[in-house]
């Protein structure tokens, strides 16, 4: 077993359902996207994955790891291979770029030129010059802060990177270019990619395949194309709604 399989997930958060006996296979080497709605358990999803939130009941597969009952300890080595790109950068004030890329590394037992070279390493990977490794993080545009966010995760060389609404706060050529970037570090880096969105336009950009959710479960699981093209009312329903959207934003 290869990706990332979610059998019969059901998942609470307080007294709310969000995801009821979902099931979601994943496949390794795609850049595999989830769209839905606010507040349907996208990012939900992507916390199962590396543990920071744990499911009611069902079975959560990284390759052969079984994560569900992972000790805090266990689930080390399995966030080593699974990085996770916040929605915002989450990158700490009062470090530096450089420091801010480090941190993640400090628990490698990595020798100082190894860090080096990864962070230099990971700072080009996303089209960004070393020069600004002294920089503090206000000292960024909002668009480069998301980059320094994606090269800390990719610093850490791992099999699968998670991002969690990577565009959001962006204007639109910041936006097309975030979805170059996954694209291109998909294919450059070998990495099996997982984003949670609600943006189409971007989801028809930089899909292999395209995951739809709706009242805890998927709805809809194919490729872009066959998104468009899907007769499903629930399918449907999210392409009207979000046109609309889109339209209201442009007045």
């Amino acid at each position: 077993m290869t990706g990332i399989t979610f059998h019969n997930v059901i998942s609470e958060l307080g007294s709310r359902l969000v995801l009821n006996e979902l099931n979601l296979e994943i496949p390794r080497g795609e850049v595999s996207v989830i769209l839905g709605r606010s507040g349907v358990g996208k990012s939900v999803l992507l916390k199962h994955v590396v543990g920071l939130l744990r499911p009611k009941a069902g079975q959560i597969w990284l390759d052969e790891w079984e994560v569900t009952h992972l000790s805090e300890e266990e689930l080390w080595p399995l966030r080593r291979r699974c990085a996770l790109v916040f929605q915002h950068p989450a990158l700490l004030d009062s470090l530096t770029v450089e420091e801010n890329i480090a941190l993640g590394l400090s628990h490698l037992d990595l020798t100082p030129e190894v860090t080096d070279s990864r962070i230099d390493h990971s700072l080009q990977c996303v089209n960004l010059s070393s020069d600004i490794r002294p920089y503090l993080p206000h000292h960024l545009s909002f668009g480069m802060q998301k980059r320094v966010s994606i090269a800390r995760a990719i610093a850490l060389e791992p099999e699968y990177l998670l991002y969690d609404e990577p565009t959001t706060g962006l204007d639109p050529a910041n936006i097309l270019a975030i979805d170059r970037l996954i694209r291109h570090l998909s294919e450059k880096l070998k990495v099996t990619s997982v984003v949670v969105t609600h943006d189409i336009e971007s989801a028809l950009r930089i899909a292999d395949s395209i995951a739809l959710l709706e009242d805890g479960r998927v709805t809809f699981k194919g490729t872009a194309d066959e998104f468009l093209c899907s007769t499903h009312p629930t399918v449907r329903e999210f392409l009207k709604d979000e046109i609309l959207r889109c339209a209201q934003d442009e007045l």
